[in-house]
């Protein structure tokens, strides 16, 4: 994966938990919310990283 697209990564899921609401309701709420969009934001780069999966698994 290029350094490029995983910034580009990053900076959609932090907009994306910039914009939400309840992180500002309270402490608990901003870290429960900052640490769900960061698991969705490791996944998918985890995904992007291991590129194309094969249909057949035995390769």
């Amino acid at each position: 994966m290029e350094l490029y697209k995983a910034t580009k990564i990053f900076q959609r899921h932090y907009k994306k938990w910039l914009n939400k609401e309840e992180r500002e309701s309270s402490g608990y709420e901003y870290e429960r919310s900052f640490v769900e969009q960061m698991q969705k934001m490791e996944k998918e780069l985890f995904q992007d990283s291991l590129g194309e999966v094969p249909v057949n698994r035995n390769f």
